[in-house]
């Protein structure tokens, strides 16, 4: 079993988020990204991340290792909604709807250079070239998930080929696939009224 703390902070988690903390002037975190990462080591964990709050600044001081990947955690807020959430950012983006149309979510991560895992259905299966610009699975995800984590170069590889995949998502290209499909539709029924008038 692959072992990872998916939340935990750094010193560059300066801002306490709890009054109490804020009050007495104390960081939400002090200890340094190395000692994290040697702390979530001795612990037995075989992939280490930082999820500092509103920052990648502490992970990026240990992203050179090869068993380490970026996330963060970031305050989000809903209109008309008084309380802050919290969401984890993690290194992978996990898609898993079946039913999404398109999947912007898949084109903003890769645009990110994330890698990307999504259930093989609907939009993300006309955005992702299995293999090569994400991956492609049934549900569940977690083992593709859990084997993108074990696998630096996979994470790599995939990330820049969904970087160059996103990159030819312009309007112009969308536009001339619209345009071209669009001639063919009407060539065909053009035939097809050649061919009943004959």
């Amino acid at each position: 079993m692959t072992r990872v703390d998916l939340h935990c902070h750094s010193s560059a988690s300066a801002v306490a988020g709890l009054a109490v903390q804020g009050t007495l002037g104390l960081p939400e975190c002090a200890t340094p990204p190395e000692e994290v990462h040697a702390l979530a080591k001795r612990r037995g964990m075989d992939f280490v991340t930082i999820t500092d709050h509103d920052t990648i600044d502490g992970v990026l001081a240990i992203a050179d290792r090869p068993d380490v990947f970026v996330s963060e955690e970031l305050t989000a807020a809903f209109r008309g909604e008084p309380q802050r959430v919290h969401v984890l950012c993690l290194g992978i983006t996990r898609f898993c709807s079946r039913t999404d149309t398109f999947g912007q979510v898949v084109l903003e991560a890769q645009a990110s250079g994330l890698p990307v895992v999504a259930v093989g259905e609907g939009g993300p299966a006309e955005l992702i070239a299995d293999g090569r610009s994400g991956l492609l699975c049934p549900e569940p995800l977690a083992a593709a998930v859990a084997g993108l984590a074990g696998s630096r170069a996979m994470r790599e590889r995939l990330a820049r080929g969904g970087l160059a995949a996103v990159r030819e998502r312009t309007w112009d290209t969308a536009l001339g696939r619209l345009a071209a499909g669009w001639h063919a539709a009407l060539a065909r029924h053009a035939a097809g009224a050649e061919r009943r008038t004959a």
